[in-house]
């Protein structure tokens, strides 16, 4: 600590000699002016670089946001429901228990939709299962067709706000020991049938078409599993709008029941109200069901992209902070210059100098600080950018838009910061600034 302040105490200690000889008068020297300069510039040059980072990922997030995830969160509440084991533990007594459950949901005040699934979007990873198609040859081993499964609830695209693209949606008609059927995403469709028309083909799961025997080791029986395609629906991106949608198949629940199910109303009551009114129905008909979390499907989309927001608005802040220090740098080596120079600018003005030339001296410095410091920004923000590029949503690292508003951002600071020195350099009085002489 004591060898960092030598350098100071030793031109300190000049500094005061030289302002103790008679007249002299203390004026800021080259070295020190050009220290100050140097550091306002780096600060500019700083926050020009997060500036730019900040830009490239507000304009990510805003991408994100922006992507179609193949439902309409606004409007829509998801309940978790585990039907316990015992009595409603078989399949039949599942399917009993919703036959029973859905009218008396529907009959809420304020339900316009519902409906339930296995698994929603944006909850977890999604499972995948291979598939076969009638017709087509069957891949050889490790080139299967992957797909995710999903069983659901007549009505649950309406409460889920999922587009159908064509066919029909399931109906309450599709049970068990009816046609096993299926619904299908748009992308499935084009990639097994392009060109053709998909309704009325066939394909199976392979973990529907798996048999066990008593004598011998489990068989797939692909043939006896065949769901009939009934509708199209949709790309549902599944894990959230940085990930493309996977290959979908939608199962009747009443042919595939399951016991843990999410409800999804879509309803005009908070969503604090709407959970009283559905453990009251879940409860009249089984007082020992319990419920699973409220869940507002616009906070569950919100919380898949948390990161992406907090990091956005974490480099944001930053940005923001070091500007403004870059600003407070600015202006206070330009008022220190207007307050040192005040002698000279009276002269000047005496001598019959314009203002706005005395305007140009103090926007003239102002000016190469912020030159320098851009330029610096600029070239380190090329550097850095690339470390932004796996955070960045469709968008590339050399995107111009965020460095130009960036670089406005900054000149538009600079300026304001530079406005008061330089007009009270242009108030300077030369007559009172003369008479001190």
């Amino acid at each position: 600590a004591r060898g960092f302040g030598l350098g100071p105490a030793w031109r300190g200690g000049a500094a005061a000699a030289a302002s103790l000889r008679p007249g002299a008068r203390v004026t800021p020297g080259r070295g020190p002016r050009q220290r100050s300069d140097l550091l306002v510039a780096g600060q500019i040059g700083f926050s020009l670089l997060l500036l730019t980072g900040a830009g490239l990922l507000l304009r990510s997030l805003l991408a994100l946001g922006a992507v179609d995830l193949g439902f309409r969160p606004a409007g829509a509440v998801s309940i978790g429901l585990r039907l316990a084991p015992g009595e409603n533990g078989s399949p039949e007594r599942m399917v009993a228990f919703y036959d029973a459950l859905f009218p008396r949901l529907a009959a809420l005040p304020g339900v316009r939709a519902l409906g339930a699934a296995d698994q929603l979007p944006l909850q977890g990873l999604p499972e995948t299962t291979d598939i076969r198609v009638e017709g087509l040859a069957d891949p050889s081993s490790g080139e299967e067709l992957m797909a995710h499964p999903l069983t659901v609830t007549p009505g649950y695209l309406a409460a889920m706000g999922t587009p159908l693209r064509r066919g029909r949606d399931l109906a309450a008609s599709d049970r068990a020991g009816g046609q096993p059927v299926a619904l299908v995403s748009e992308g499935l469709a084009r990639q097994l049938w392009p060109g053709q028309q998909p309704l009325g083909k066939r394909l199976a799961l392979s973990f529907e078409a798996l048999r066990f025997r008593a004598d011998g080791p489990p068989t797939l029986d692909f043939a006896s599993a065949y769901r009939t395609v009934v509708g199209v629906v949709a790309d549902v991106r599944q894990e959230g709008p940085d990930v493309a949608a996977l290959p979908a198949i939608y199962v009747p629940f009443a042919q595939r029941p399951s016991a843990e199910m999410t409800l999804v109303l879509r309803s005009a009551l908070a969503p604090a109200a709407l959970a009283r009114d559905v453990a009251t129905v879940v409860h009249e008909l089984d007082r020992a069901q319990p419920l699973g979390d409220v869940v507002p499907l616009p906070v569950m989309v919100a919380d898949n992209v948390g990161t992406p927001r907090a990091r956005a608005l974490l480099t944001s802040l930053f940005a923001v902070l070091t500007l403004l220090l870059a600003c407070v740098g600015l202006y206070g080596v330009l008022a220190h210059a207007v307050a040192a120079q005040r002698q000279e600018l009276g002269v000047r003005l005496a001598l019959g100098a314009a203002r706005r030339q005395i305007l140009g001296l103090v926007g003239k410095r102002a000016g190469r600080m912020l030159l320098a410091g851009a330029a610096a920004g600029v070239l380190g923000s090329l550097l850095v950018r690339q470390a932004l590029a796996p955070f960045l949503f469709r968008l590339a690292p050399t995107d111009p838009v965020a460095l130009l508003l960036a670089l406005v951002a900054l000149a538009a600071a600079a300026t304001g910061a530079a406005l008061l020195p330089a007009w009270r350099a242009t108030r300077v009085d030369p007559a009172i600034v003369l008479r001190g002489e």
